[in-house]
């Protein structure tokens, strides 16, 4: 009796697997065939500029914070992003440093830029589309009319980001 429900509850199961299986691999195909897309779109852009947001949890105080503000890009090796809200920011990369400048505390920290600590993100938004390949595993996300999602997850657990997610235009291949 319990070999025959144990069938049938396998058999139910199994489709579903399978389809969620498939949806994976359709949504990593779609998410690659995107950012061939994508990387022709940028591939002689030197310099961006992107109006951004980042989500950040606090385990001690278990609270979230919303940092709002600009990313200026230049290539092969500069970056700057200006916080705006909650409080200013600026973060920047040289070349050869990071630079974090907090307005409230009147306070600059500097260390050396490298894919080892904290300027490891701002590096990656900085390389080519292959280099976020080996770091992230990127996924097709919603679908919207104007616009779609690639969520951007970290293949090393070590890295400050959880996640990340870029909205891209549908027509034009542009990160919004």
């Amino acid at each position: 009796m319990k070999l025959n429900r144990l069938k049938k509850t396998f058999f139910f199961i199994i489709p579903f697997i399978v389809l969620f299986l498939f949806n994976s691999v359709a949504d990593a195909d779609k998410a690659d065939e995107y950012l061939k897309k994508i990387e022709k779109r940028y591939e002689n852009v030197r310099s961006i500029t992107i109006k951004c947001r980042e989500n950040f949890f606090n385990k001690t105080l278990e609270k979230t914070f919303t940092f709002k503000g600009e990313m200026y890009i230049r290539r092969p090796d500069k970056f700057r992003w200006e916080i705006t809200s909650p409080d200013e920011q600026l973060i920047v990369i040289d070349g050869e440093n990071l630079w974090i400048y907090t307005k409230e505390n009147n306070q600059v920290i500097r260390e050396k830029a490298d894919k080892k600590g904290r300027a490891k993100l701002a590096l990656l938004l900085l390389a080519d589309i292959n280099e976020l390949k080996k770091n992230f595993t990127i996924t097709f996300g919603k679908e919207e009319k104007n616009r779609f999602e690639l969520n951007l997850l970290p293949v090393e657990k070590t890295v400050d980001v959880k996640s990340a997610v870029l909205y891209v235009n549908k027509d034009s291949y542009k990160i919004e």
